[in-house]
């Protein structure tokens, strides 16, 4: 099972809601104030995953970016892939 599989499983189960991004707002709710919207590391701590750069340098390489080094560039790219993911469905 890919990363992205297994974070968006681990959150949602087997049923995807019909508005992924209001249910992540919903469970991002109470915890530390988190920029999920704009932010891998906050999106990534809203679905209770691991945000270390390790984690995000292993799913930077299952979404077909190679040397990542954890740059801003570099987390919005990853953060908008996963978004994209999250908006199609596709994981």
């Amino acid at each position: 099972m890919s990363i992205l599989s297994e974070i968006f499983y681990g959150f949602f189960g087997r049923f995807f809601p019909r508005d992924a991004e209001a249910e992540v707002e919903r469970r991002a709710e109470g915890k530390e104030r988190l920029d999920w919207p704009d932010s891998i590391v906050d999106l990534l701590k809203a679905l209770g995953r691991d945000s270390s750069f390790e984690a995000r340098r292993q799913l930077a390489g299952e979404m077909g970016r190679t040397n990542y080094s954890g740059t801003a560039e570099e987390n919005i790219w990853l953060h908008s892939r996963v978004m994209e993911k999250v908006r199609r469905r596709e994981w």
